[in-house]
This record gives structure tokens, sequence and C-alpha cells, in this order.
């Protein structure tokens, strides 16, 4: 089983319009790609299935997956944050912590309680 994920990134030229690029990443693990999904902010991971038969017929079928519909992604946790500051920071005053960075602090150290939609 393998995931994917497709990136777009516009590329930006002085007389010629501009440019969309598609990059695509592959990855063995659901973590890896889970990690990268979240960090590059991607709604959507394609996750491949391949298998083979005794008689050699290979069969692939592709699925997604959603990150996005169980964690919060970093717009809706910046909004739930100025609602209610106490629960998701801890403090009275949003505006004085880096929202991104706690976000990202949350992730890598795998507390996933505070990200995780209700």
């Amino acid at each position: 089983m393998k995931y994917e994920i497709t990136q777009t990134e516009t590329k930006e030229r002085l007389y010629l319009p501009n440019k969309k690029i598609q990059k695509v990443y592959t990855f063995n693990k659901y973590s890896e790609a889970l990690t990268f999904a979240i960090f590059e902010q991607i709604p959507l991971i394609k996750c491949i299935l391949t298998h083979v038969d005794d008689n050699g017929k290979k069969y692939k079928a592709n699925t997604y997956r959603k990150p996005f519909k169980y964690f919060y992604s970093l717009t809706e946790f910046k909004k739930i944050c100025f609602k209610n500051p106490i629960h998701y920071l801890g403090t009275r005053f949003p505006e004085k912590i880096n929202i991104k960075q706690y976000y990202f602090y949350l992730f890598e150290s795998k507390q996933l309680h505070k990200l995780r939609k209700a």
C-alpha cells in the first residue's frame, strides 16, 4: 500500500503568465503521509491499493483519505483558539501566542487530542 500526495505550486514569471507545477510525493507509511499533509495543509491523501492474484493478474484500487475530516486545519484552529483560548492555549490572551507554531508543536509532540474535532 502506498500513499500519494499531489501538490500544486504556482511559479511566477516576469513577462510570461504564471505557470502551475504539480509535484507528486509518494510515501510507504500513512503516518509519514499524514505528517506531510498536515504541515503543507493538503486536504487529500490518495491511497493506492495493489493486489496480485494467484494467476498473476494485478488489481489496483484507489481510495482517498481526508486528514482534516478528523483534525483541525490551521485556519480552523486559529478561529477556535480565539473563541475558546483557555481550553486550547491555556491562557486568556491568544494574541500573545504564535498559534501557527503552537499548532505544529502539538502535532509533532503527538498531542492530537487538542487538534481533534469534537
